[in-house]
């Protein structure tokens, strides 16, 4: 770049430093980090090696605490000899009993739902660990179930790596598992070296994630990956997109898109609301159906936008632990573009402070109301 040529949009300083109000980069930067230290804190969790299987291993949550509950079964469900389940509601499975070992995930610790979860596994006589960074699930738990303390201080989206790895690591503790912790620590390596190609000071030239924010600018991103860890690094990008960029965005899968959703695309007419198609690709996928599935939709919407996205790595949880982090990224960047602080959630703040106190918000409460309830709302979410 010579001398009197604008910085571009992605690689200002000034302007990082004029939106990120609460330093979300900080946040993206040390997720490596944050990833080992979870570990060794679900390593360091005092529980004793099982002598006996449990019936089921159950991780229950519901929002950002449900994703990780997700994320977790997903790094053990190939590793664990008993079946490993997720739940996003109240009501424990029926084969929920005294044999079961459920985990209670919930950051904040004070999210009406997980509470109520956290009662029915008690009445079922299941072995419960709670993990969360205090609040209501923590006093509750006392006397009854261990807990799992994760660092609190971060929006609950951020505390991913905690909520669903510190776990992970606990039920390798138990001997249910002797082999995913390396499986981790290998994607976390992986992630690490990303970062250097993914960080603000690496310029969009060489930025991966700083030209696919820049490509999916002023359209509406469609995520699509295949049925299997990439349904998760989908939801994660959608979630980021909205919650950093306020941008919306949609998520399925390629078996989504190949029975009927391709349909309402190729009928899109207006520029307004132009997608942007997102191909999460393994390259596994050149043995499956999945790539004639990709492929065949690319030609049906040729006239949109395609990214194929490599997910990078040598097994399914390094290339969804790529996956997932290089998301992140390309959310910030795109809250960059859109000119948003990435940090604030005012609209979910609301809503929050509204389930806090048990009001259900009147038809005729106006926008500048919310904005302002939102605003002085002091719990992240």
């Amino acid at each position: 770049m010579t001398t009197g040529e604008p910085t571009p949009t992605l690689d200002d300083l000034g302007r990082v430093q004029s939106l990120d109000s609460r330093n979300v980069f900080r946040l993206l930067h040390e997720i490596p980090e944050h990833c080992e230290t979870a570990l060794a804190i679900g390593r360091n969790f005092p529980v004793e090696r099982l002598a006996l299987k449990p019936n089921v291993l159950l991780f229950v949550g519901v929002g950002d605490s449900g994703f990780a509950a997700d994320v977790a079964a997903e790094l053990l469900v190939d590793d664990v000899e008993v079946p490993v389940v997720t739940v996003h509601s109240a009501t424990m499975p029926a084969c929920v009993n005294e044999q079961s070992v459920v985990f209670i995930i919930d950051y904040f610790g004070n999210t009406p739902t997980v509470l109520r979860a956290f009662k029915a596994a008690q009445e079922c006589g299941a072995n419960v660990i709670c993990v969360t960074s205090g609040g209501k699930l923590r006093e509750r738990a006392a006397g009854y179930a261990r807990v799992l303390s994760i660092p609190a201080g971060q929006p609950s989206r951020f505390g991913l790596v905690y909520m669903a790895l510190a776990p992970v690591a606990a039920v390798q503790a138990t001997g249910l598992t002797t082999t995913v912790e390396q499986k981790v620590s290998a994607a976390i390596l992986l992630a690490k070296n990303a970062r250097e190609f993914l960080r603000f000071e690496a310029p969009t030239t060489r930025n991966q994630a700083k030209q696919v924010a820049e490509m999916l600018f002023g359209k509406i991103p469609v995520v699509i990956g295949g049925s299997d860890y990439r349904a998760l690094v989908s939801r994660r990008w959608v979630n980021q997109i909205a919650a950093n960029a306020k941008q919306f965005a949609l998520s399925c899968t390629l078996n989504d898109l190949a029975d009927g959703q391709v349909c309402a695309w190729e009928q899109l007419g207006s520029s307004s609301c132009e997608p942007g198609f997102v191909y999460l690709v393994d390259e596994l996928d050149w043995t499956t159906e999945n790539e004639i599935i990709r492929q065949a939709s690319s030609e049906a919407l040729s006239s949109f936008m395609h990214i194929d996205l490599q997910m990078k790595g040598a097994n399914k949880i390094e290339k969804l632990f790529y996956g997932l982090y290089l998301g992140d990224y390309v959310s910030y960047y795109l809250a960059l573009m859109r000119e948003v602080d990435p940090y604030k959630t005012d609209g979910a703040r609301f809503i929050a402070s509204r389930i806090a106190r048990r009001e259900t918000p009147t038809y005729t409460e106006t926008v500048s109301t919310t904005e302002t309830t939102a605003s002085e709302e002091t719990q992240a979410v």
